[in-house]
C-alpha cells in the first residue's frame, strides 16, 4: 500500500500540490425599470436617491456602497435617447436542474417575437484528485448545444467545454441567435462527458436559466426609465430597487416660483412647465392631461383655475410641522400605478386640501375647506316660506380620536398611523375612532392636522340644513360659505331687503338692533356678497364707512352681525334644481375658528349666534326593540330598549302598561333600557330638557311587547357539504332547537314537508343517517321553547349536478371498445374473447364411445387451443404523469400470463395541434422495449404501454372478461361558496389547472330570487364550467350558488 505524503527510509517523498482556481465568473444583474409617465426631474439627491436592497448606492460623502454598478436616467421626453447596455428586452426564466450525460435538458420556444436566446450554465466545481500522488488539478467537460426548427431535426450550434480548475461555482452563457421559424424553436443542450460519480473528481454540471431575448434600441419615448447593473456576486437575488424620485413635470402658474413655494405678483392667467408637488397643479394635470387623465375630454377652458390658484396658495403657506420647524400646509406626494375612475382619482387629490371636485355649468370646479369670506346671505326674506330644515348629525359620528395612515418617507414610504385625539370632545362623547388614509401624505405634521380636521369638523360641524330658494337666490356654490340669518334660530331679525339706496347710505325695511361699528351685509347687483363697518345709525338708515363698489338696488338682501349677534356661516353641500324656477339647497355648519387651532393650537371662540335659549325641539324616531334576559333555567324575563334621536341635555323618560300608572326615569343618553316587562300593551314618553331646564313636548309611542309570544328569528344561513348540515344560529334566548324537513324536487312550501329527523336539533352541524336521493329542498327553522317557529324557513336546494366521488380515476376499457388490437386464436363471443378450436383426443367416430360412463370418464377430457391478446393504451394527458396505473382483468385458462412494456417515455406529442406522425409515418416516439411480466401496478409516463395477454392451450376453456386500465389520477377538488350567477349565466370561477373536469356540484343558496333550481351546461376546463339557475319555468335567472368541480 502507498501512504501518500509517508517517508519511507531515506528515499525522496512528494508533498501533494493543489492546482491553483483559473476559472472564475462574474454575473451581472441588468434590470430596465421603468419608472413613471415623463416628463421628470429625477433622483432627488443624485445616487443617495437611489436603494438596493433599502441600501443607498451612494453615501453623503460620495462614496459608494456597492462595487461594479453602473446607472443610467432618462426623463421621459419625447426625443431621449436609449440606454447604452440595454440593447433588449429580455426575460430570463430559471431552470436550476443537473445536466447528465444520460439526460439531455430541451426547452420548447414558442414566440416567434425573439431574436435569440440565451443559455446560462454552471459547474459547481471542477477538478480532480490524483490518486497516487494526492495532486488535485483540473478537469474537462465538453458539452453540445443544438437547434431545432418547425419541429425539424436539431442541428449543431456549438461545441465547448469546462476546461480548468475551480473550487466555486462557475458560470458561462451562451447566446443562440434564433433563425426565422413558424411554430417555434427547440433548445438542447448535451453534456458530451460522462459523469465521473466519482469522490475524487469534482464535475457536477448545471442548466441554471435562459434568457428570451428581444434585439432593439428601445427609447421608450414619454416613459421615464433607469437603467442598473450590478456585481451579482453582492446579492442573493435581484436586488429590490427603491427610488427616490423628483417625478412630473407640470404646468404651474407662469409666476410662481416651486422651489421657494413664492407667487411674485400678479398672475396673468399663463403656466409655465416645472416640478411641483402642490396638489392644486396635481389635480389641474390630471384634469388636462390626454395622455393619463381628461384631455381628451377637458379643454383648458373647461377648468377654473383661478380656484385652484387661490388653493395652490393656501396649500403653500408654511405652518408649524411639530417638531420645532416650520412646513407647507398640504403636499401631493403620491404614486398612482394602476387605472381608476377619473371622479375617484380626482377625488382623492381633492381630499388632500381638504376639497371636492364636482362640475357644474360645463366646468370642472375645486373647492377647498379653507378660510374665505362668505359670497351670499340667506334670510327669511329670500328663502320660500322663511323655512329652514335641519337635522344634527348622529352622535356616532361625532369622532373623538383619529387613527391617521400616512406614508413615513424615513421609513421607506412605508405606511405608519399617527393617533389623533380631541380631550374636550372625550370628555363629552367618550372615546369614538375614526380611521383615515391621508391620500398623497407623506408628512407627520401633515397627519395630525388631517387628524385634527376630521375631529375638528365631526364635533364643531354637526348640523345640516335645507331650504329652497327661486332662480334669484340659486347663486352660491357647493363649496362655498354662505351666511344663514334665520330670526326663529338667532332669537331676533336681523336681516330683511333694502327700501333704497343712496350713496353710503341704505334704509333698511326695518332697522333691527344696530350700532356702530357693527357689519351690515348686502347682496350687490353683480351677485356678489359685500361687507361694510356701520358709521351711523338713525331710524332705519344706516350709513357705512366707505363706499360700494357697486350701488345697491331696492330689494336687495342685507344683514347684520353685531358685538353681540352674528349670523351663522354653513358651507353649501349640493344645489338640486326642482320644479317652477326653484333650487333645494343643502349645506352643513361651518366653523370658522378650527382652521387656526388645526395649524396652531389656537383655542377656538364661540361666535354668538343666538340671543336667546330656545325650547328644545320634541325628539324624533323613538324606536322600541324588545329582548329576552335570562333570569332561571329555561326562565326568561322580557326587556325593552327605547331609543330616540336628538341632541338636547338631558331626558326625562315615561312609561306605563295599558293605561295603568306611569314610571319615570331620567337619562342623560339617548336610549334607555327597561326590564321585567309584561306582554301587554305599553305606553313609553320622551321629554327633552335643555341645560338650563326647558322643556320640549313630549313625545310618545304605543306598542305591544309579545315576550315569549314573538316568534324566533330566521335562521341566517343554511349550506351542505356533502352530507352534513350546518346554518347560523338564531341569537334568541328562549330558542329550544331546530327543525328541519325537505321536500322531493323544488317545493319550499314548510307545512307538508317530511322531516328529516326525530326531535328537535339542538346540535349543529347534523348529518342525517340517510339523506334522501335525488333532487331535494331542505328547510330549517328555529323553534322556541313555548313551540313558536321562524315565520320563513331558510332552504337548500341540492343534489343538482354531479355527485362527487371519493377518487378520481381515468378508466380505458378494452372489453366495452370490443376488445381493439390483435387477438389470436379467439374470437369475441357474449362481449368476451373466447377460444373456440378443442384437440380432440379421438377423432369423430364411434370409437370415442369405447369409454363408458364410469368413474375414469373424465381422464379423456376436451383440450382447447392456447390463445392471445395483444392491446395498446395512450396516457391521456401530462396530467396523469406519476399516477399508478393499474390492469384489471378477467381470465380463465390453465396456464396464464400478463406482460407489458412501454415506449421510452419521451413526450408522444408536441402542442395540441401538432400531428401524431410525422411526414413520412413514422411513429413520433422511439421503438418499444421487450416485453416482460407485469408487475401489477406502474407508475404512469406520457407515452403508449402495450399489453398482452397469453393462454396457454388446456383443459380449462380460455376466456377474457373484464380488461381495463385504470389510471389513479391526482384529484383536483375546489369548495366555492356564494358564487353570483348572472341571468346569462357564469362560469365558475376556477383557480386551479385542470386537464379534464370530472364532476361538478352545485348547491343553489336561497337568496330570496326567482330561481328554484340549477344546471351545469359544460365543463369547460379552461375557462371554467358554465353554471345558469333555472326558475319554475325553465327559464335562465340570477342566483347565488355554492359550487365543488372536481376533476384532474
Amino acid at each position: 500500500m502507498n501512504i501518500i505524503g509517508y517517508k519511507k527510509g531515506g528515499g525522496s517523498s512528494h508533498t501533494p500540490v493543489e492546482q491553483s482556481d483559473n476559472l472564475h465568473s462574474t454575473a451581472y444583474a441588468r434590470v430596465l425599470d421603468l419608472i413613471s409617465e415623463g416628463e421628470i426631474v429625477g433622483p432627488a439627491n443624485g445616487l443617495q436617491s437611489i436603494y438596493l436592497d433599502e441600501t443607498p448606492l451612494a453615501n453623503p460623502d460620495g462614496s459608494l456602497n456597492f462595487q461594479g454598478v453602473s446607472v443610467d436616467f432618462r426623463p421621459g421626453t419625447q426625443d431621449q435617447e436609449h440606454i447604452a447596455g440595454f440593447p433588449s428586452v429580455e426575460n430570463e426564466i430559471g431552470v436550476g436542474i443537473e445536466l447528465t450525460s444520460k439526460q439531455p435538458w430541451i426547452q420548447a420556444i414558442n414566440n416567434l417575437q425573439l431574436s435569440a436566446v440565451r443559455v446560462r450554465l454552471s459547474a459547481d466545481g471542477l477538478s480532480k484528485a490524483n490518486m497516487k500522488n494526492g495532486d488535485i488539478n483540473g478537469y474537462r467537460v465538453e458539452y453540445a448545444i443544438d437547434i431545432s426548427t418547425d419541429n425539424g431535426a436539431f442541428v449543431p450550434v456549438l461545441q465547448t467545454a469546462f476546461d480548468g480548475k475551480t473550487t466555486s461555482k462557475y458560470e458561462r452563457t451562451h447566446r443562440i441567435d434564433l433563425p426565422k421559424a413558424t411554430s417555434g424553436w427547440s433548445i438542447r443542450v448535451r453534456r458530451l462527458t460522462a459523469n465521473a460519480n466519482s469522490s475524487t473528481t469534482s464535475d457536477r454540471t448545471s442548466i441554471m436559466s435562459y434568457t428570451e431575448v428581444i434585439d432593439a434600441k428601445l427609447r421608450y419615448p414619454m416613459s421615464a426609465i433607469v437603467g442598473i447593473q450590478v456585481d451579482a456576486a453582492q446579492f442573493q437575488s435581484i436586488p429590490v430597487r427603491g427610488y427616490d424620485m423628483m417625478l412630473k413635470i407640470v404646468k404651474v402658474p407662469s409666476n410662481y416660483d416651486p422651489e421657494k413655494r413664492f407667487y411674485n405678483g400678479d398672475w396673468d392667467g399663463t403656466f409655465k412647465p416645472a416640478w411641483t408637488n402642490n396638489p392644486a397643479w396635481v389635480f389641474y394635470d390630471l384634469v388636462l392631461n390626454d395622455r393619463y387623465g381628461l384631455g381628451h375630454l377637458v379643454s383648458e377652458e373647461q377648468i377654473d383655475k383661478w380656484s385652484l390658484y387661490r388653493i395652490a396658495q393656501y396649500a403653500d403657506q408654511k405652518v408649524p410641522d411639530g417638531k420645532g420647524g416650520f412646513e407647507p400646509r398640504f403636499t401631493c406626494n403620491v404614486y398612482i400605478q394602476s387605472r381608476k375612475e377619473a371622479y375617484a382619482v380626482l377625488q382623492d387629490i381633492a381630499s388632500i386640501f381638504r376639497g371636492i371636485a364636482y362640475w357644474a355649468g360645463g366646468n370642472i370646479t375645486a373647492s377647498a375647506d379653507m378660510p374665505v369670506e362668505p359670497v351670499y346671505t340667506y334670510t327669511a326674506a329670500n328663502v320660500i316660506d322663511g323655512k329652514f330644515t335641519r337635522i344634527g348629525s348622529s352622535r356616532k359620528t361625532r369622532y373623538t380620536v383619529a387613527l391617521v395612515s400616512w406614508n413615513d418617507p424615513a421609513d421607506f414610504y412605508r405606511a405608519k398611523v399617527e393617533y389623533v385625539s380631541d380631550d374636550e370632545g372625550i370628555s363629552r362623547y367618550g372615546v369614538q375612532q375614526l380611521e383615515i388614509t391621508a391620500f398623497g401624505c407623506t408628512s407627520q405634521g401633515e397627519a395630525q392636522r388631517r387628524g385634527h380636521w376630521a375631529l375638528m369638523t365631526s364635533r364643531l360641524e354637526t348640523e345640516s340644513i335645507t331650504f329652497s330658494v327661486g332662480l334669484d337666490g340659486a347663486i352660491a356654490l357647493p363649496g362655498q360659505i354662505v351666511r344663514i340669518a334665520d330670526p326663529h334660530r338667532m332669537g331676533r331679525r336681523n336681516a330683511g331687503r333694502i327700501k333704497s339706496a343712496n350713496g353710503r347710505v341704505v334704509v333698511l325695511d326695518k332697522a333691527p338692533t344696530v350700532a356702530v361699528g357693527d357689519k351690515l351685509t348686502v347682496i350687490l347687483p353683480t351677485g356678489e356678497t359685500e361687507t361694510k363697518t356701520v358709521a351711523r345709525v338713525k331710524d332705519d338708515s344706516v350709513t357705512v364707512s366707505t363706499d360700494w363698489s357697486v350701488m345697491p338696488v331696492e330689494n336687495a338682501v342685507w344683514s347684520v352681525d353685531n358685538i353681540d349677534l352674528a349670523a351663522p356661516l354653513y358651507r353649501i353641500v349640493s344645489i338640486r334644481e326642482k320644479e317652477g324656477m326653484t333650487y333645494e339647497i343643502s349645506a352643513v355648519q361651518h366653523e370658522p375658528g378650527k382652521f387656526d387651532y388645526i395649524d396652531k393650537a389656537v383655542k377656538i371662540e364661540s361666535r354668538p349666534e343666538s340671543v336667546k335659549e330656545l325650547k328644545p325641539k320634541e325628539v324624533t324616531h323613538i324606536d322600541v326593540n324588545e329582548s329576552l334576559y335570562v333570569v332561571g333555567i329555561r326562565s326568561f324575563g322580557i326587556r325593552a330598549t327605547v331609543s330616540w334621536t336628538s341632541d338636547a341635555h338631558r331626558f326625562e323618560f315615561a312609561y306605563r302598561k295599558e293605561n295603568g300608572t306611569w314610571t319615570t326615569l331620567n337619562t342623560r343618553d339617548p336610549s334607555i333600557d327597561i326590564y321585567g316587562l309584561d306582554e301587554a300593551i305599553y305606553e313609553f314618553s320622551v321629554v327633552a330638557i335643555s341645560s338650563t331646564g326647558m322643556r320640549s313636548g313630549a313625545a310618545t309611542l304605543t306598542k305591544e311587547i309579545m315576550g315569549l309570544k314573538l316568534v324566533p328569528a330566521n335562521v341566517p344561513w343554511f349550506v351542505i357539504e356533502g352530507n352534513t348540515l350546518s346554518w347560523g344560529e338564531v341569537a334568541d334566548l328562549d330558542v329550544d332547537g331546530y327543525l328541519i324537513r325537505f321536500h322531493y324536487g323544488h317545493n319550499r312550501n314548510w307545512e307538508d314537508a317530511s322531516p328529516l329527523h326525530t326531535g328537535v336539533l339542538t346540535q349543529c352541524p347534523f348529518t342525517p343517517e340517510k339523506m334522501p336521493q335525488g333532487p331535494i329542498t331542505l328547510m330549517i327553522k328555529a323553534i322556541d321553547t313555548s313551540g313558536n317557529e321562524s315565520a320563513k324557513p331558510a332552504t337548500i336546494e341540492t343534489q343538482f349536478g354531479d355527485a362527487l366521488v371519493g377518487n378520481v380515476i381515468e378508466t380505458i376499457d378494452f372489453q366495452e371498445q370490443g376488445y381493439p388490437g390483435v387477438v389470436t386464436g379467439a374470437t369475441v363471443s357474449d362481449g368476451m374473447l373466447k377460444v373456440a378450436n378443442v384437440t380432440d383426443f379421438f377423432s369423430d367416430d364411434n370409437t370415442a364411445a369405447f369409454f363408458g360412463e364410469d368413474e375414469n370418464a373424465g381422464f379423456f377430457n376436451e383440450t382447447y387451443d392456447g390463445m392471445s391478446y395483444e392491446t395498446t393504451v395512450v396516457t391521456p394527458n401530462e396530467a396523469v404523469v406519476g399516477s399508478t396505473m393499474t390492469f384489471d382483468v378477467a381470465m380463465t385458462g390453465d396456464v396464464m400470463k400478463i406482460a407489458y412494456r412501454g415506449y421510452g417515455g419521451t413526450k408522444m406529442y408536441g402542442k395540441d395541434y401538432e400531428k401524431m406522425y410525422g411526414d413520412d409515418e413514422a411513429l413520433f416516439y422511439p421503438s418499444p422495449g421487450e416485453y416482460q411480466p407485469w408487475p401489477g401496478q406502474v407508475t404512469t409516463q406520457y407515452m403508449p404501454y402495450q399489453f398482452r395477454l397469453d393462454i396457454g392451450s388446456g383443459h380449462t376453456r380460455p376466456t377474457v372478461g373484464t380488461c381495463r386500465v385504470v389510471i389513479d389520477v391526482p384529484d383536483i377538488i375546489e369548495q366555492m361558496n356564494d358564487v353570483e350567477i348572472a341571468a346569462t349565466g357564469t362560469r365558475l370561477p376556477i383557480n386551479e389547472t385542470y386537464h379534464v373536469i370530472e364532476n361538478v356540484q352545485v348547491t343553489l343558496q336561497d337568496d330570496g330570487g326567482e330561481a328554484i333550481s340549477v344546471k351545469v351546461v359544460d365543463k369547460d376546463p379552461k375557462r371554467g364550467p358554465l353554471v345558469a339557475c333555472l326558475d319554475a319555468a325553465g327559464n335562465w335567472v340570477r342566483g347565488i350558488v355554492d359550487a365543488t368541480p372536481q376533476g384532474y
